[in-house]
């Protein structure tokens, strides 16, 4: 598995608050790397 670290989680949640859909995408990774 991918090792994400809180800066980039918040990093990638910037870019999907950006990114109209990317929000879901968000979701769906945080749901699976929680």
């Amino acid at each position: 598995m991918v090792s994400v670290t809180p800066k980039a989680k918040k990093a990638f949640k910037d870019l999907a608050a950006k990114e109209g859909v990317g929000g879901r995408i968000y979701r769906i990774i945080t749901a699976g790397y929680g």
